[in-house]
Formats: structure tokens, C-alpha cells, sequence
């Protein structure tokens, strides 16, 4: 885990649409996509559902949240 996940976690739960939190931190969006799988990869736990570009808050999401 680094801090450019953890900005990355934090702008895509404020946005929750990977096209906008992509283009708001000037990346793609298959890089913002990457970088979330391997966060969630890393930490053992889905943070989002996704739904095509959109995503839904899971509850281990609103949980690591709270610590970021």
C-alpha cells in the first residue's frame, strides 16, 4: 500500500465513478482501476462493487475509510 493508492481510494469513494475520479486526478481510468485491484488485492477485502464505471460503497469500505 502506498499514498497514491490511498488518494486514489479517497478521490473514487468521493466521486464513487471511476471515468470522474480518473480525470480529476489526471490519470486513465484502466490505471485508477489497476491501482484499486491491487490496494483491495493487498488488503484482502472488496471496497467497492462495481457496476460498469460506477461503484457502490461496500461496508469494508466504509470501515477503512474511517481510518484513512
Amino acid at each position: 500500500m502506498n499514498l497514491k493508492q490511498l488518494y486514489y481510494f479517497k478521490r473514487l469513494s468521493e466521486t464513487e465513478h471511476y471515468t470522474e475520479a480518473a480525470s480529476s486526478l489526471c490519470i486513465t481510468q484502466p490505471s485508477l482501476s489497476h491501482a484499486i485491484s491491487e490496494l483491495e488485492k493487498e488488503l484482502g477485502v472488496a471496497l467497492f462493487a462495481r457496476q460498469g464505471r460506477n461503484v457502490k460503497i461496500t461496508p469494508k469500505r466504509q470501515a477503512f475509510f474511517a481510518v484513512c
